[in-house]
């Protein structure tokens, strides 16, 4: 198993691990999130899109040629003056395919995030998760992440 960059011609396995984990995300809140194989394919065309601007990266695990595995990295600025985090390394998304997990594959992303990070100077990776994936909560603080922000929302018509 490697961890790579991403080519052209990996579209179709990161799509199948997009698409699967915003099954998991539907799964977990069914009131503001949609999955479709349509929805997919536009939001990998948007992630692409959004790294070229903000130079950012897709990493990809792989198995025999199988990707098992995927991790989108984009630099970000922290434009507010209250925060001490100017420049920061945003990982987008990350999924490692349902019967890969606990493996470890996860942590190998999240290091090649840090090399990433670091190559191109900066010292600090934020994430966002879904608050009832506690899963995903737990595997992030095991690999020293702390919670920072907590994001609500309020369904007012309909």
């Amino acid at each position: 198993m490697i961890i790579r960059e991403y080519k052209l011609e990996d579209r179709e396995g990161i799509e199948k691990c997009i698409f699967e984990l915003q099954e998991l995300e539907l799964n977990l809140d069914s009131e503001v999130r949609q999955n479709s194989p349509e929805i997919t394919h536009s939001y990998f065309d948007y992630l692409v899109k959004n790294l070229e601007k903000k130079d950012g990266k897709i990493f990809v695990a792989e198995d025999e040629g199988v990707i098992i595995g995927f991790m989108a990295v984009i630099l970000e600025e922290g434009s507010a003056p209250y925060t001490k985090i100017k420049h920061y390394a945003y990982i987008t998304d990350i999924a490692v395919l349902t019967q890969y997990r606990n493996q470890g594959i996860g942590k190998l992303l999240l290091a090649e995030a840090e090399r990433f990070a670091i190559k191109v100077g900066l010292d600090m990776l934020y994430l966002d998760v879904m608050a009832k994936n506690n899963l995903a909560l737990d595997f992030y603080h095991k690999n020293g992440f702390r919670d920072e922000n907590i994001g609500l929302f309020k369904k007012i018509n309909g």
